[in-house]
This record gives C-alpha cells, sequence and structure tokens, in this order.
C-alpha cells in the first residue's frame, strides 16, 4: 500500500499486481506508463484519512475523479484506507473519516 517507483511498473503489470495510488502525481506516472504500453491498469485508491501519510485527501480526490479524462488508463478497482489500528476510537474516527471522504 505504499509507495510504488515508476521503474518497477512493467514488472508488476507482468506480474498482474494492482498498484495503490495515493497522489496525482502518482495517477500521472501510471497513467503515462499504461498510456506508453497501450494497457489499462488496475489500481487502487489510497486515502488519507488523518494519519498524515500517503493518500488523497477529500480535496485531492474530488480534484482526481473531477480529471478522469486524463487518466484514461487507469482502471479504479478499490479504494484503501486503513492501516492496523489498534485502538477502537481512531479505528471508529478513521472510519468516519472514510465515509465521509466517499459518501
Amino acid at each position: 500500500m505504499g509507495h510504488c517507483p515508476s521503474d518497477a511498473y512493467k514488472e508488476i503489470v507482468d506480474k498482474r499486481i494492482t498498484i495503490t495510488i495515493h497522489s496525482l502525481e502518482t495517477a500521472f506516472a501510471a497513467n503515462s506508463f499504461a498510456s506508453q504500453n497501450e494497457i489499462q491498469m488496475p489500481v487502487h485508491l489510497k486515502l488519507e484519512t488523518g494519519m498524515a501519510r500517503l493518500g488523497f485527501t477529500k480535496t485531492q480526490l474530488i480534484e482526481f475523479l473531477s480529471n478522469s479524462n486524463y487518466f484514461s488508463h487507469l482502471k479504479i478497482d478499490g479504494i484503501v484506507h486503513i492501516s492496523h489500528l489498534q485502538m477502537k476510537e481512531i479505528l471508529t474516527f478513521h472510519i468516519g473519516r472514510f465515509k465521509n471522504t466517499i459518501l
């Protein structure tokens, strides 16, 4: 679920691994690779839900989806957001942020 360097995309595609996109920059890089290779690249979108790590904020996600024509070679297979959180209060908070982002 972390950063995937663009020089690994060929091997990732060859092994049918789905990468995680966490920013517009990574979306552009993956789409560029997929376009050059004339493929649809499956991706998961990583959402930032409050831990200040990798991921699209709600505003960035809206920007990404609003400009989806620029990412025509990406196929969104899923959305991810939660790490292994053990404290129920924190987990509940992150689930709430996730719902707020996608709804």
